[in-house]
């Protein structure tokens, strides 16, 4: 799949896809900064962030699906690192 979606990225439909995709995050980003906004209700207003949020997401995920895979294998790394160091033999005290 990696292969695929890096080839995908150098066709020239991509760029029209990326910044229709941008657009469509920039506007949701305008609208939370919106009068209107404001004068939405507690309740509301909650309603529209997580409806907000979840689009966001789905944006960046068609924007770069590799991220995700990307970020978690370097968490891996790190801590397989991480648990490298902690099971390293303790030093001994000096002098005894």
């Amino acid at each position: 799949m990696g292969a695929q979606y890096l080839d995908l990225q150098k066709h020239p439909g991509w760029k029209v896809h990326e910044s229709i995709l941008i657009s469509i995050a920039n506007t949701i980003s305008q609208s939370m900064l919106s009068e209107e906004y404001t004068k939405l209700s507690a309740l509301e207003k909650d309603a529209q962030q997580r409806g907000y949020f979840i689009s966001k997401e789905i944006i960046d995920f068609l924007l770069d699906p590799l991220k995700g895979a990307k970020k978690h294998a370097v968490l891996m790394q790190h801590n397989k690192k991480m648990k490298e160091t902690t099971q390293k033999q303790p030093r001994k005290p000096k002098g005894k």
